[in-house]
Order: C-alpha cells, then structure tokens, then sequence
C-alpha cells in the first residue's frame, strides 16, 4: 500500500503541470515541471519562435503563472542557452494590484534549452481570497558583465550592476470551472535612457581646523540625474530603491608604530531601502555651527538644482558644481534626492600621546533606481512603472565648498554699492538744486533779469532811438 501510495503521488506530479494563457489554464504543484511541457499546454505556445542563439545574451519573459501553494513563477526566454552561465536575476512587478512596483529576486527552478522557469522569491499570491489577480510586470535584469559586451562603468564614472530588459505586459489570472486561465495585455512604461548618480558633499566649517586634532563630521546628499523617453513637464512623485551600506575603520596605533591586531576596515550592516520622493517635500543639513545650512526638495527640475541650491555666494562661504559634475549633468532635465548619509571622523591621542586611535564611519549608496514616476507630459497626467539599471556613482563629490573670505562675493558687493552711490549722489543733487531754487529762486531771477538787461541794452538803445525819430518825424 505504501508503495501504491508513492507511485500515485509520482504520477500526479508528472501530469500537474502548467499551462497558459489564450484560454488555457495553468495549473502547477510543489514539485518543479520542465518549463517546456509547462509551456506547451498552452496550444498557441511555438517553440519554434525561440530559437537558440549562443551569441544572443538578452532576456525575455514569456509567461507570468502561480503554483498552487502560493508561489508566483516566471518563464524566460535565454537564446544563449547556458552560455556563458547567464541567468535572470530580478523581475519589477506591481504588488496586489496597485501601482507600487518592487523588485524581487528570482531563483532559478529547472531549465530546457532556451526556456527557463524561475520563482519569484518574496513574492506571495493572494491565491485562496481573490478571483482575479492582476500582475502588471515592467522589466527583468540580470547581472551587468563587460564579457557580455555590457557598458559596466560607463563614461560618468558610474557603475552599472544589472542590465534591464523590457516586459510592459499585464498578466491577469482568472479561476474559471476550477482552473486558472491567464491573459495578458500591453503595459505603458517608461524607459530611464539617460542617468547620472552623484553626491553632494555638506562640511563643517571649522573641519579644517578640527580634523587634524579630533576628527570632523559631514553629510552627504546622494542623487540621480536623469532624462525619460517622454519630455516630463512637471514631475511630483518617484519611487526609488537603492542599498544603504555601513563601513567602518577601526585603527589603532599603540607607542612605538605598534598596530593594534584588532584594527579593521569593512561593511558593517547592509539593507535595500525603498522610498517614495515627492516635490511637495523640502529637507535641510546643516553639518556644524557656523556652517551654510542647505535646503532642497526631494524633486527639482536640473535648472533649481544647478542654480537654486548648489550654487551659493556668501559673504563667507561659496559653493559651486565641479567642472566634472557640469559635464555629467549636462542635458538633463530631472533631479532626485535620493537620501543623506553621514560621515565621522574620530582621531584621539592614546598612551600619553604615543600612540593614537583612529575611526572613521561612512554609508555608502549604491545600486540606485527608479521604480516609478508620477507628473504630466503635454498637459496629461501619469503615473508609470519605470524601466532602470541598477547604478552606483564614484562616491566622489561633485561640489566645492569653500569657507573664509569670498573675494568674489565682496568685489561684486562694491560694484554694486559704487552703483547705489552713484545714483545716492544723482538724487541728493537734485534735492540739493532743488532746495538751491526755493530758497535763492528770486534773488537768482532778478539776476539773471538784470544780466540780460545788460546784454540786450545797447541792442534797446539803437532801436528805440531809430523808433523815436520817426515818431518824431510823422509829427511834424
């Protein structure tokens, strides 16, 4: 009996496969089919529209399918078929049918030449409660390699981790007499086809002088610069995601240059943080005393980013974009900012000055993305799940801050005030000239009557003689 049981459960594991959509059902259990039979049930399923090309390192999802315990499963299309031990790392999909998008890693379940099947790991199916569940998917990814051909650091400094490949299909699964049947419908994306991930370093004013004896404290702003396959008018949400990493340095130097066997320097913690942005948000940082206070909004077009916040003139401060960073962000058109992180710098005098104690902590961010956007292109609002890399910046600072006596600013403070003079001495002279006329006015008129008196005399003289002659003359 034992035994009848074993080959019956066999069985039922052989025929439980998976097919889908077009109005045939997909169907699955606990025990991973070939992808192919799995494909095949499904009557319009060709596998001759995917041939195997070994040069060929795309991707391509076929079919989104749940198992019965709850599992959601996916079914790619590698041509390559093994070469080069490629495999479908992430997939973005929206969860419960909303328009959060999130990206899940997939764990690879069997394979069959160029179809493999993979399982959404994380990813849990409303499977008993719900008639109808909607899985809109944007894009899988693999891993970026530069022996794929693949622009792993790219002409910014800029290192890409995962490649994206568009989906934009609707996958939708019904219960209908017993059975799941799928269909599936075109999704509107955008595509992310111009990105730079920078940072902004915010100091403490007096770390120049504080470094050297006890250490400093800073912030970093981190962003990305970006353009999208449609002109965005006006941008109010982003989603994004990226990993938060910890390193720290521990070192330490006892009398004589003896180092400490202890000292050490790696990661700390890592996580993977998701975040909504909004326009309406405005944040600020201020490292220290007398330091610039900076603030921002978590959205901004790249003409307040450039001019509006990076750019400060001071009567004791200054800051500007690198040259580098000019050239980076040149020809884009959105700023996102993505989060602060903080950098501390400890350094003690141990052992009566012999020795000292040295600690340095920094977060670093990497593998940024955007997920989704939401605004108005053309007077029409959207709201989009978006096809992105995985992209990390240099870590390096893309400003200059300078504290201490702006020589610019003062020179343009002088020219400006030589000009208010100017016009200050332009107005005082006409309230002199005019204070000059209502207190001299009638000496000055009987003057100047008196001065032309003078000068018109000799011209009265000859013609009013001329004049009385002839009066003289019709007289007689």
């Amino acid at each position: 009996m034992k035994y009848l049981r074993l080959l019956f459960i066999l069985i039922l594991s052989f025929f439980a496969v998976i097919p889908t959509s077009g109005g045939v059902a997909f169907a699955s259990n606990a025990v991973y089919s070939d992808p192919l039979e799995d494909l095949q049930k499904d009557e319009s399923f060709d596998k001759n529209d995917y041939p195997i090309n070994q040069t060929d390192y795309s991707i391509e999802l076929i079919q989104i399918a749940e198992s019965s315990t709850g599992e959601l499963l996916a079914y790619v299309y590698q041509p390559s078929a093994g070469a080069k031990n490629i495999l479908t790392k992430k997939i973005r999909i929206s969860y419960l049918n909303s328009d959060t998008y999130n990206d899940y890693d997939l764990m690879l379940l069997s394979k069959n030449g160029v179809f493999y099947k993979y399982k959404v790991d994380g990813y849990v199916t409303d499977y008993d409660s719900a008639t109808e569940r909607v899985y809109n998917v944007v894009q899988i990814m693999r891993s970026a390699s530069a022996d794929l051909g693949d622009k792993v650091l790219d002409e910014n400094n800029n290192t890409i981790s995962y490649v994206p490949y568009p989906v934009n299909w609707s996958f939708t699964a019904r219960y209908k007499d017993g059975e799941i049947y799928y269909s599936k419908t075109r999704l509107k994306s955008l595509v992310i086809d111009d990105k730079y991930c920078g940072q902004l370093l915010f100091s403490d004013a007096t770390s120049n002088i504080t470094a050297p004896l006890f250490g400093y404290e800073a912030g970093m702003l981190h962003f990305i610069a970006f353009n999208a396959d449609i002109k965005i008018d006006e941008l109010y949400e982003a989603d994004v995601e990226y990993t938060l990493t910890l390193r720290k340095r521990d070192y330490c130097v006892h009398a004589f240059g003896v180092e400490d066997p202890a000292n050490y320097d790696e990661d700390i913690s890592s996580e993977r943080i998701s975040k909504t942005l909004s326009a309406d948000v405005e944040e600020e940082y201020k490292a220290g005393l007398f330091s610039h206070k900076y603030k921002w909004s978590q959205i901004m077009t790249m003409s307040d980013f450039r001019n509006n916040f990076v750019t400060n003139s001071e009567a004791f401060f200054s800051s500007s974009l690198t040259e580098e960073a000019e050239s980076n962000l040149d020809g884009k058109s959105w700023v996102l900012c993505i989060g602060m992180t903080e950098i501390r710098h400890t350094n003690t005098s141990i052992e009566n000055g012999l020795g000292y104690h040295e600690v340095y902590e920094r977060s670093y961010i990497n593998d940024e993305t955007i997920l989704r956007l939401q605004g108005k292109t053309n007077g029409v609002l959207f709201n989009l799940g978006v096809v992105d890399n995985y992209q990390t910046g240099d870590g390096l600072p893309d400003n200059n801050e300078e504290y201490g006596i702006n020589e610019e600013w003062w020179k343009n403070l002088w020219e400006e005030a030589q000009e208010w003079l100017r016009i200050l001495l332009i107005v005082l002279g006409c309230i002199l000239l005019v204070i000059v006329l209502i207190l001299f006015g009638p000496l000055i008129f009987k003057i100047i009557k008196f001065v032309f008196k003078i000068i018109f005399a000799p011209f009265r003289w000859l013609f009013g003689r001329s004049s009385a002659r002839k009066y003289n003359g019709k007289r007689r």
